[in-house]
């Protein structure tokens, strides 16, 4: 198992104020070895793996220490669907969100990458069945004959708070 150390942005602010605390991170790496994915998180967040076998599933669900955020990684073996494209898949889902009403607002959608193939990021706001607003990040790509998604979600207000360390998460990711 090895660790990592991530601090966040805040340790400029931390350097003009010796009396804040700059957060700190130590990571570890989680390995899947029936997906192929390898990964760091932070090792004070739990992890609940899912799924053990390899068609459709929820992998596994990573929650920070306050339990007011997760990482979640969904694989999808899209075999019945060779000739799908990414954007086709993105669009697809989007109008699902929309739909069943899940998507209140998009607020961003950009290209990236996620494990060095193309992804699609976006950000959303929703509400959940208590009526609390939330805000998610969802990355799609297409790696191998599976879709992947990694869904960060947590309650709006505390959503920049793990950014961090979600994005370091994400980063980290290896599929093979």
């Amino acid at each position: 198992m090895s660790s990592f150390t991530f601090h966040s942005p805040l340790a400029q602010a931390a350097a003009n104020n010796p009396l804040s605390k700059v957060p700190t991170y130590a990571f570890q790496t989680y390995s899947n070895s029936v997906f192929g994915i390898t990964m760091q998180y932070p090792s004070n967040w739990s992890r609940t793996e899912l799924s053990h076998n390899n068609s459709a599933f929820l992998i596994v669900v990573f929650r920070t220490p306050s339990i007011l955020g997760s990482l979640n990684i969904f694989a999808i073996n899209h075999i019945s669907a060779k000739n799908a494209t990414l954007p086709t898949l993105v669009n697809a889902y989007i109008d699902h969100l929309r739909q069943s009403g899940k998507l209140l607002q998009l607020l961003s959608s950009t290209q990236t990458n996620l494990a060095g193939k193309p992804a699609t990021r976006f950000v959303y706001t929703t509400i959940s069945p208590q009526g609390a607003k939330f805000q998610l990040m969802q990355e799609i790509s297409l790696i191998g004959n599976k879709t992947f998604f990694i869904t960060y979600g947590s309650p709006t207000a505390s959503y920049p708070t793990y950014l961090p360390a979600i994005q370091r998460m994400i980063d980290s990711i290896k599929i093979k």
